[in-house]
């Protein structure tokens, strides 16, 4: 059975940052939207479909 390490937002950002390039700050900026964005959705009811992983809601 493999173990399952946690990933953090820095770590998250961190990847950001590398694939893209752009500052760390925006970065960090562009992934507090994209959770702002899921949590609102599914705050409203509404299911969350994230292609090739599943559906959350």
């Amino acid at each position: 059975m493999q173990r399952r390490t946690k990933v953090t937002k820095a770590d998250i950002v961190e990847r950001i940052y590398e694939k893209t390039g752009f500052a760390k700050k925006d970065c960090a900026d562009l992934l507090e939207t994209v959770f702002d964005i899921m949590k609102a959705t599914l705050e409203a009811g509404e299911k969350l479909k994230i292609a090739g992983r599943g559906v959350v809601g």
